[in-house]
C-alpha cells in the first residue's frame, strides 16, 4: 500500500458560480486548458485564461498523482489533488 498526501481546495462560489454542482462532463471540460469556470465573467485583470486547473492536473499527473473536481454543497467545487509521498526514481532521457 503506497502513502498517499492528499490535497483539497473548497470553494464556495468566488472561483465558480451557482453552475456548481455540476455534472461530470462539464467537470472533465473545466480540466481542459482556456476553459473558465465562470464562462459569463468578462475578461479582466481579476480574471483567469482557464488554465490553472490544467497546469495543476499535468503536476499531478507528471508526479504519479491525479486532480478531481467534486461538487461543494449546496454550491461550489472542492479541488482534490492526490501526491503519491515517495515515487521510484525515474532516469533522465
Amino acid at each position: 500500500m503506497r502513502e498517499l498526501f492528499l490535497l483539497f481546495l473548497r470553494d464556495s462560489g468566488t472561483f465558480c458560480d451557482a453552475r456548481f454542482p455540476a455534472d461530470d462532463a462539464r467537470k472533465q471540460e473545466m480540466l481542459e486548458p482556456f476553459v473558465r469556470g465562470d464562462e459569463a465573467r468578462t475578461m479582466d485583470e481579476s480574471t483567469g485564461f482557464g488554465l490553472g486547473l490544467s497546469i495543476a492536473r499535468a503536476i499531478a499527473l507528471a508526479h504519479g498523482g491525479e486532480l478531481s473536481l467534486h461538487d461543494r454543497k449546496p454550491h461550489g467545487l472542492i479541488v482534490r489533488m492526490q501526491l503519491p509521498v515517495s515515487q521510484a526514481p525515474r532516469l533522465a532521457a
